[in-house]
Order: C-alpha cells, then sequence, then structure tokens
C-alpha cells in the first residue's frame, strides 16, 4: 500500500480535472468530499462525459459511488491483482468505514511484490 495519490474533489468538473490530470500516469483517481471516500473515477469515465459534451458536470455526479473493488489492509496480495481488472489502482479503505481511504494499492506495486518485470504497466 501507498500513500493516497491526488484525491479529486466532488466539486470539480469534468473539464479541470481532465487539464489537472492530464500530465499524470495514473488511470483512475479517488474522489472525495473533504474526508468522505465516495469512489474512483477512471480516464475512461472522464472521456466518454467530455465528448458526450458534460465538461462542466460535477465529479459528485459522475463518480461511481463505491461500486469499485477496494481492499482492505488485511487483504493478500493476490486478491489486489484479481480485483484490477477494470483499475490498476485500487483503494485501500477502512474495515469500518469504507468511506476512509486509508492509501492505494497499484498494479505497478502488486507486479514489484511479485518480482515481475512490468515495462509499460502503471
Amino acid at each position: 500500500m501507498r500513500k493516497t495519490p491526488e484525491i479529486l474533489p466532488t466539486e470539480m468538473c469534468v473539464q479541470d480535472v481532465i487539464e489537472q490530470t492530464r500530465a499524470g500516469k495514473l488511470g483512475a483517481w479517488p474522489v472525495a468530499e473533504k474526508d468522505y471516500f465516495l469512489g474512483m473515477l477512471t480516464t475512461e469515465t472522464l472521456g466518454c462525459a467530455f465528448a458526450d459534451g458534460r465538461k462542466e458536470q460535477l465529479l459528485k455526479e459522475l463518480v461511481e459511488a463505491l461500486q469499485v473493488p477496494h481492499l482492505h489492509t488485511d487483504h493478500p496480495l493476490h486478491l489486489a491483482l484479481e480485483r484490477m481488472s477494470k483499475y490498476h489502482l485500487l483503494p485501500v479503505v477502512h474495515r469500518a468505514n469504507i468511506h476512509k481511504l486509508e492509501g492505494v494499492v497499484t498494479l505497478t506495486d502488486v507486479l514489484d511484490a511479485y518480482g515481475i518485470d512490468h515495462i509499460g504497466s502503471g
């Protein structure tokens, strides 16, 4: 698990997020309202919203509210790999409060832990 990368606030609009995250290598970002984790947002979802003319839509209307795979700190590493089918970044949430984001696990983290060469993954 690593420290949570940039957390997107729910009050940002699609266009602002695209501009802000353009240089990043991640394909998904956690979305939260203050410290209340709501879910994840992917580059694909942002791109579709922008293409559909919803560039001013707020993230709170777009985020996939906790319909995303997640982990707890005591989950085994193989479970992270199994749950990474859509996202290459999984949120790690508190077991007693799934709205408390504790960190993230990336595909690169999992591959590193298994000692697998991962050129081109992220």
